[in-house]
């Protein structure tokens, strides 16, 4: 039989897509062009910093430059990542990792307006990423049985019913932004961010690999993988602080919806 070490596995994170829109007005008090920074009215914490938004309008979104655009024509709908500051700016980017760093790099321009204009918001994400710095993780699955035992009978009956699933990761706990070699990695502290994420919920999609593809296997099994996939609730997040230890964060959630075990073995 095979025998899988731990470090075979990986997490996996997809932020998941908002369920309502946000909708609000943007006049041009609200727009900064030496920054290209902008506002409007929107609960706090409705958006993480490196969230992919849909910001649509029924004209043409006039105080974002045509430059924000892959082929420079402005329309009424565009997709970008947000970086959001300490005072609930919002900057525009085309690239995930400059939107978590928040530096000027990859800003998308925005103008001046001479009439208020009403947006739409809302988070379109599509892409996973491994959730960094993983020390374990844990996951169980659970089918709940109703006794349909009668009078007459003998022995008792079960009849299974639904299924849910809960688990928890462990990580070391990481708020800097990614470096140019690590560009598909999502931070532990954007879990501590969306635990208290208002407006969206707390929602996440997650691949838990028990398997992934690695070069160093034999050539046969190099890309096999197996994982589970889930929508995921957070419930609870924690902190381990110990004066002589690294920081770790302890992420408790529940799943939502279907459970379904996957295996891939198309090397």
């Amino acid at each position: 039989m095979a025998i899988y070490i731990g470090n075979t596995g990986q997490v996996s994170l997809l932020r998941a897509d908002g369920t309502s829109s946000i909708s609000g007005s943007v006049s041009n008090s609200d727009i900064n062009p030496t920054s290209n920074r902008f506002s409007f009215s929107y609960p706090q914490n409705t958006f993480i910093s490196g969230d992919r938004i849909e910001i649509k309008s029924t004209t043409t979104l006039e105080f974002i430059s045509s430059s924000g655009w892959v082929d420079n024509v402005s329309r009424n709908i565009g997709t970008w990542f947000v970086h959001v500051d300490l005072m609930g700016g919002l900057y525009l980017y085309s690239d995930f990792n400059n939107a978590i760093a928040g530096d000027t790099t990859g800003r998308v321009e925005l103008k001046p307006i001479r009439f208020p204009q009403n947006i739409t918001v809302t988070i379109k994400n599509s892409s996973y990423k491994n959730l960094g710095s993983i020390r374990s993780y844990e996951f169980n699955t659970e089918r709940d049985s109703v006794d349909v035992t009668t009078l007459s009978d003998s022995f008792r009956e079960q009849y299974s019913t639904l299924i849910s699933g809960s688990g928890t990761i462990e990580c070391f706990f990481d708020y800097m932004p990614p470096d140019i070699a690590n560009t598909s990695v999502e931070k532990a502290v954007y879990m501590h961010q969306l635990l208290v994420r208002q407006q969206i919920g707390a929602e996440f999609k997650a691949r838990l690999y028990l398997l992934s593809p690695d070069p160093h296997r034999s050539t046969q099994q190099a890309t096999d993988s197996i994982w589970y996939e889930i929508t995921g609730v957070l419930t609870n997040v924690g902190i381990s602080f110990e004066s002589d230890e690294a920081v770790r964060s302890r992420l408790e959630f529940i799943s939502k919806g279907p459970v379904v075990l996957k295996v891939d073995t198309r090397g």
